[in-house]
């Protein structure tokens, strides 16, 4: 690979900037200066650009607590992005990783969020991973925290676990887990991702969302993350549950 193009791929540098750079004396490969940027690289060699090193990118995988209001989009002309939301938070942790995969538009958001429910998010630059989660044949679980406008009867509950039709729909939805927690309050898992599944869920056995919050995606929980707007980076195990033959 060409140094300018490894530069500029794993760095904020354009490839004007990396020319100047160059001219200037301020690229560095395993010690020596280097003022042709044409030059072949591998990545693993030692590569500084004013004095800071150079490092292959490797993929990124997140997590974030996504606010009511925000949308699950790169971007939006009238609402705040998730992406948005991210960009600040990055910039005061100086996350260089997370900047600099915003600035390439290579990061994905896992799976969508309406604008008025809250919860967790998933954003990943790993388009393989990406779909081993999104993909209907895997069935991958996720957990709500439901706030209902009526109380939800027992029937109601059975009629869920068992699969309902929605309106519009030829087949009835998936088994669904719930816990109940009040009156008004469950928690629903499902492993499908139709339409506002679970608001047309609800509204089949005559009741109406009120506040909507995911919880889980798989195993992968808000719990380390009670902040809104916050954001981590998965833990290996977190990433690895995703990834099998």
């Amino acid at each position: 690979m060409r140094l300018d193009k490894f530069i500029a791929d794993n760095s904020l540098f354009t490839r004007s900037e990396i020319k100047r750079l160059a001219k200037q004396k301020r690229i560095m490969v395993d010690g020596s200066v280097i003022t042709n940027t044409a030059v072949q690289v591998s990545g693993e060699e030692t590569i500084s650009v004013e004095g800071e090193n150079v490092v292959e990118q490797t993929h990124l995988y997140l997590k974030m607590h996504k606010p009511q209001g925000v949308v699950c989009a790169t971007s939006d002309f009238e609402n705040p992005t998730v992406i948005d939301e991210l960009f600040q938070q990055a910039e005061l942790e100086n996350d260089t990783q997370t900047l600099l995969a915003i600035e390439k538009g290579n990061l994905q958001i896992v799976g969508r969020l309406d604008k008025d429910t809250t919860g967790l998010v998933l954003l990943t630059t790993d388009g393989e991973w990406n779909h081993r989660i999104t993909s209907p044949k895997n069935h991958c679980d996720k957990t709500y925290r439901v706030q209902l406008a009526q109380p939800i009867s027992a029937q109601d509950i059975t009629a869920l676990t068992r699969g309902i039709t929605l309106k519009g729909e030829a087949k009835p939805t998936k088994p669904a887990k719930i816990e109940q927690h009040c009156d008004t309050e469950i928690s629903l898992t499902i492993s499908e991702g139709k339409y506002h599944q679970i608001k047309r869920m609800l509204a089949a056995v005559g009741n109406k969302v009120v506040e909507l919050h995911r919880l889980k995606v798989g195993e992968i929980d808000l719990n380390d993350i009670p902040t809104q707007s916050q954001y981590q980076h998965l833990t290996i195990q977190e990433i690895n549950q995703f990834i099998y033959d």
